[in-house]
């Protein structure tokens, strides 16, 4: 049954009238393939299903994801394209046996696993049933929307949503329904706002962001005191094409590695600990309430879970536990009121942080943002101490949909 929003403009979108059901979903196939399971099965029955039913958009979508999974990104883009000429509107169950499921509505817009907010994860194997809408730049919006109980804005900050979350704010600024995560407020949540939006908190270490044009890095416009400095390209995500460049003499080299036309420059940020390692914390905040998710610990300044060799080091493991269990009582409680602050300036229902803790004290934070992945998809056995505090966030998240 479908909702009909008669204050919108009247221009009815056939496909959205009932959603497409996805086979599997984003989380399924993730953790599927990251425990080193077979990846012919799954493409085998998504093709079977297509092969049946060459208008199942959901088979589509899923197939989509799961190229993007193994690395190929541009043909995973190109078949998620294809799905969403049939169809803007896909559907994610609930759990079988669920009684009376939360009816979770998410905007989405196209793109790859950095573009929306990886809510699959949040919600596996609970009583959630998500409908995903894509909201595609330059189209109308859709006069019909699934029933739902409540609505999350799932498209994360970047340069090519921006008009879509702006357009989006004023419409669900009116809506019936709760809202999680207003659209103005993801905004600030970008490289360039956040410093201006959390960097007066006390306690609170933001580095400033600003753009620099390929000609300007090229032309070394910059002076001495900028450097060392952190430049990626604009748009960019997981480390992709970041190079810390310690003086004018290294930006060539790092321009002949990259071919974006715009970047983001930041000063270095010495963030090691007394024993020279590097620790960067992924914290995640759900209504109010900070949790941690992981401690990634490493010789390098550029520290990503799966590259800091957590799995080859129990004494790593170890210290990541300890860090987990004694949250509330060590890093949490130390920088208490910074992450209050944090959570009041942002006004986020849900949102994470990458950051880490400064030897003068001070928390540094590199980034935030809503679609932060939080997981447990290593093996249990190796990391039994991640899936209590996974599932803390996920039903603390899951909380958030039925707290209005």
């Amino acid at each position: 049954m479908n909702v009909a929003l008669k204050a919108f403009p009247q221009h009815v979108l056939p496909a959205l009238a009932e959603p497409d059901l996805l086979p599997f979903g984003m989380a399924r196939l993730a953790t599927h393939l990251f425990r080193g399971e077979p990846y012919a099965p799954l493409e085998a029955a998504l093709l079977a299903r297509l092969a049946k039913n060459p208008f199942d958009a959901g088979a589509l979508h899923d197939l989509a994801t799961l190229i993007q999974l193994v690395g190929h990104e541009g043909k995973g883009l190109e078949v998620l394209q294809k799905a969403l000429t049939l169809s803007r509107m896909f559907r994610l169950p609930a759990p079988q046996g669920a009684t009376d499921p939360v009816r979770l509505l998410m905007f989405a817009v196209p793109g790859n696993f950095m573009t929306n907010m990886p809510v699959d994860f949040l919600i596996m194997d609970r009583p959630v049933q998500l409908d995903i809408v894509y909201l595609v730049p330059g189209e109308p919006f859709p006069d019909f929307l699934p029933e739902h109980d409540v609505v999350l804005v799932g498209i994360a900050e970047g340069d090519a949503a921006q008009g879509v979350l702006l357009e989006l704010g004023a419409r669900l600024a009116v809506w019936p329904k709760p809202v999680l995560n207003m659209p103005s407020r993801i905004m600030l949540a970008g490289r360039e706002m956040l410093p201006e939006a959390i960097g007066r908190v006390e306690g609170v270490l933001v580095p400033a962001v600003r753009r620099a044009s390929r000609e300007v890095l090229a032309a070394c416009a910059l002076p001495a005191s900028a450097y060392p400095m952190l430049v990626r390209p604009c748009g960019s995500h997981a480390g992709q094409g970041l190079g810390k460049i310690d003086d004018a003499a290294a930006v060539g080299a790092y321009l002949a590695a990259e071919i974006a036309p715009q970047y983001f420059v930041s000063p270095f940020i010495d963030y090691s600990s007394a024993d020279g390692l590097f620790r960067k914390y992924r914290i995640t905040a759900a209504g109010g309430r900070f949790l941690p998710c992981h401690v990634a610990i490493s010789s390098h300044w550029m520290v990503h879970y799966l590259n800091a060799g957590m799995a080859e080091s129990a004494a790593k493991r170890a210290e990541e536990a300890e860090a987990i269990a004694t949250f509330d009582k060590g890093f949490g409680l130390r920088h208490g009121p910074a992450l209050a602050g944090i959570a009041q300036a942002l006004d986020l229902d849900y949102f994470s942080i990458d950051c880490a803790e400064m030897q003068d004290g001070r928390l540094v934070v590199f980034e935030a943002g809503t679609a932060m992945i939080v997981h447990q998809m290593e093996a249990p056995e190796l990391y039994p101490y991640r899936k209590p505090a996974i599932d803390a966030i996920c039903d603390a998240f899951t909380g958030l949909l039925t707290r209005g």
